[in-house]
């Protein structure tokens, strides 16, 4: 079922990151996604980018091309198989800041050379082992402050998802805000200390 709540609390949880006092408004910003799908994330994480006047990157990961014809379980499956530039395509300003990489994350991430990630949003393979390959990678490129947001939180829905949130709460230096919007659909926010 379509659900776009977490679209809502990205735009938020980003923003405030945008605006903290101890971030220097000159940074560019490196945003980390995995788990593309339609694009929706990553347009929302633009638009905060353009209305912050933040310079700022985009790097989304996922293993649908973004150029194959597919349905996307959206409104637009109404005119057939779309790609997601085509979905996407009237976003153009938005779309300036983001680059689209195809490939399965666990291999992907070691190959795109970011020295730092300031956000991310995490929301791939749902694995406990997934989950943690990307978190480790991200781990080692942040700072104190900087944020990962985890999609699908969700108790007895993605396990997988739930215990690796569980494992970096307790052995690594991130504060995690829980946030549970229904039974289907929660959220982690964790910011590093």
């Amino acid at each position: 079922r379509l659900n776009y709540s977490h679209g809502k609390l990205l735009y938020c949880v980003l923003n405030k990151y945008l605006n903290r006092k101890t971030l220097k408004k000159s940074s560019k910003i490196t945003i980390l996604e995995t788990g593309t799908a339609r694009g929706f994330s990553s347009i929302i994480m633009s638009k905060v980018l353009i209305e912050n006047k933040v310079n700022g990157q985009i790097i989304t990961i996922d293993c649908i091309p973004h150029n194959q014809k597919i349905l996307w379980n959206c409104i637009d499956d109404f005119q057939g198989p779309k790609t997601r530039a085509e979905l996407l395509e009237k976003w153009t300003k938005e779309l300036s800041n983001i680059t689209f990489i195809q490939g399965w994350t666990r291999s992907t991430i070691k190959k795109i050379g970011l020295s730092r990630i300031n956000f991310a949003f995490l929301d791939a393979q749902h694995t406990k082992e997934d989950v943690l390959e990307e978190f480790r990678f991200i781990n080692d490129r942040q700072a104190k402050g900087d944020i990962i947001f985890f999609d699908d939180v969700t108790p007895n829905l993605f396990q997988g998802v739930c215990d690796a949130v569980n494992e970096i709460e307790k052995n690594y230096q991130y504060k995690i805000k829980r946030l549970f919007f229904s039974k289907d659909r929660s959220y982690a926010i964790a910011e590093k200390f």
